[in-house]
């Protein structure tokens, strides 16, 4: 990379221009998940913290009680002074001594204290709201996902939770510190003296200026920067996962330059962020030296003039030095708080946005039928600004306990279909019904626990094989895990493993092959006992030895259940009890195998070349 590379008033047209995955990427990251603008930030976060308002209200008056202590000790300071010009005895200068120890002692505790309780309140109000951000990622439309990835996602749950836990641990008691202090330092400047008002009439703005110049010209820049992030975690995610296609064609070097673009593009904004900071101190310079020569004068004018003791003066100059440190703590930390802040609203958005999985839905299925009215549905817009349909509009009935295969050309739909059949994807639309009730008000839950699909991608968490087991049946005993094993064939492999079902799996466990990792994902299905089963090419491998294994798995574990399947075998299609042949996002001919055939259309003719 060359030195005009790293220039970092560069537009960002300019870093992105020689790279079009990187632009799409960093386009479709500035409009995926909903970021919460201030006015609803603001609004959560008071609600959160009305909840806990007896701890917030005790850290409120510890934190005072902190602030007022660091405004008395300068009075004190400056009545020692003018006990000791006045030529007072001993006395009244110790008595003055052990008081400043004991205000300073008071302020130290009390300080430390402060810091803890805000510290612990602020973790508190995180540790929900971080759930509250998984539970609605998790709960995010599977729409969403597929159109997005889950880099944005990935870094709101990580990044931003991240930022923000600092922020609670570090940022925000200390600058609610020292705004206490530093307004209870003003009100003691003006008590003090009536003249001292000019220090704080004159100095204040200059610092609140400062403060908005700052953040009127960085907010824009944090909040793309956290775009950016995400679509760089996006990019990262999208290269490693596709390892095995990226060495295939030899495109390390692309996938390599676009993180390296959108990472580029987040050094950009950084640096940007640095300039202005760089601007800002030298501009805070002004108010702090303006305040240092007003107190020289003032102090001179309240001396000789209006006869003020040298004891004040003393005090309004501890007063203003003591504040320039707080002053300029809280202009360096806006850098801190502007981050913070763009986490947090992104947080909050997607808490504030996304319905969480137990919608106020009441209507529960009353049996395994499915019902579609008129469900159509399609995937964003083409060149022309159209809907790219997928799904033309279809009723269809499915009676309890039926059979219905899907056949296809990839494309067709099959998949779209399936995902509504088993309520994981919302349609554009028209109704969907499981037992009669509308998944559009209905219970989540409930529908989740009615329904369930098994996918040709199947995951297999981390941990032990009978904690993977037990996710679908939490309180399953050992010997109804034997059964499930059994009933879809995998207890030989299983009883085969170093510790049998004590084995880790998953991720930095024992690697399962895809023929395992499916009777797992089915042995699941027998645990859970759905009412309606989809099998979206849960046993398309074909070139598999283990495929047949997997198609008797698959159908013993469907027996009795409402099932649809997706076909990518047409073996499988046979034994449905209806078929569904489907072009171009519509059912073009429907019936058993035996009478498709006989009619001698689409179905036959797939069937003569799977045959042939």
């Amino acid at each position: 990379m060359s030195r005009s590379d790293l220039d970092w008033k560069r537009p960002l047209e300019q870093v992105l221009a020689d790279d079009a995955t990187a632009r799409r990427q960093l386009s479709e990251h500035a409009q995926l998940l909903p970021i919460a603008d201030a006015r609803a930030t603001l609004r959560f976060m008071g609600g959160k913290v009305r909840e806990h308002w007896l701890a917030a209200l005790l850290t409120l008056l510890v934190t005072v009680g902190a602030a007022v202590c660091g405004a008395i000790l300068p009075r004190l300071i400056g009545a020692a002074v003018d006990v000791v010009a006045a030529g007072g005895g001993t006395g009244g200068a110790w008595r003055l001594g052990g008081q400043i120890l004991g205000v300073a002692a008071a302020q130290a505790v009390l300080t430390a204290l402060g810091w803890s309780m805000v510290s612990a309140l602020g973790q508190r109000i995180l540790a929900g709201m971080r759930e509250d951000v998984i539970d609605r990622a998790l709960d995010l439309p599977a729409q969403t996902m597929e159109r997005t990835g889950i880099g944005d996602a990935l870094s709101r749950v990580a990044d931003d939770v991240d930022v923000a836990a600092r922020a609670v641990n570090s940022l925000v008691p200390s600058l609610i510190q020292t705004g206490f202090y530093v307004i209870a330092t003003m009100v003691g400047m003006a008590s003090l003296s009536p003249w001292l008002l000019i220090l704080v009439v004159v100095v204040l703005p200059m610092y609140v200026i400062a403060a908005v110049w700052y953040l009127r010209r960085t907010a824009p820049i944090y909040r793309q920067e956290r775009i950016t992030m995400g679509a760089r975690a996006q990019g990262l995610l999208s290269a490693i996962h596709g390892i095995p296609t990226v060495h295939a064609y030899g495109i390390e070097k692309r996938e390599t330059r676009h993180v390296a673009v959108l990472s580029e593009s987040a050094s950009v904004l950084h640096m940007r962020v640095m300039y202005l900071v760089g601007r800002l101190v030298a501009y805070i310079n002004i108010p702090e030296n303006l305040a240092l020569l007003l107190v020289l004068v003032l102090g001179f004018v309240m001396v000789h003039v209006a006869g003020a003791p040298i004891g004040v003066v003393t005090a309004a100059g501890i007063y203003l030095i003591s504040l320039f440190w707080p002053m300029m703590a809280v202009i360096f930390r806006l850098d801190d708080v502007q981050s913070a802040v763009a986490s947090v609203s992104r947080m909050v958005g997607v808490i504030t946005t996304i319905d969480p999985a137990s919608s106020p839905g009441t209507e529960t299925p009353a049996d395994a039928s499915i019902r579609l009215e008129q469900v159509s549905h399609a995937y964003g817009e083409d060149a022309e600004g159209n809907e790219r349909i997928v799904l033309r509009p279809l009723d269809l009935e499915i009676a309890p306990g039926e059979t219905v295969s899907l056949v296809g050309a990839s494309g067709a739909g099959k998949s779209t279909l399936a995902a509504i059949l088993a309520g994981t994807l919302v349609p554009r639309h028209g109704r969907v019904l499981h037992g009669g009730a509308d998944l559009a008000a209905a219970d989540l839950e409930a529908v989740r626990a009615h329904s369930s699909i098994v996918s040709q991608d199947v995951h297999v968490f981390r941990g032990t094989l009978r904690e993977d087991l037990q996710l679908a049946a939490p309180g399953a005993s050992d010997e109804e895990l034997r059964a499930a094993l059994d009933r879809v064939g995998a207890t030989a492999w299983v009883q085969r493993l170093p510790k049998g079902t004590d084995t880790e799996v998953g991720e930095g466990g024992e690697r399962l092959t895809a023929e395992q990792s499916q009777q797992l994902a089915l042995a699941r299905i027998a645990l859970q006992d759905p009412a309606v089963l989809v099998l979206d090419e849960a046993t398309a491998d074909e070139g598999s030895s283990g495929a047949r294994v997997l198609e008797r798995a698959a159908l013993e574990v469907a027996r009795g259940r409402t099932t649809i399947i997706v076909a990518h075998r047409l073996t499988q299609a046979m034994v449905a009890d209806r078929i569904l042949v489907m072009a171009d996002g519509a059912v073009v001919e429907e019936g058993t195998h035996e009478q498709l055939v006989a009619r001698g259309g689409d179905y036959a003719r797939l069937w003569e070349a799977w045959a042939g």
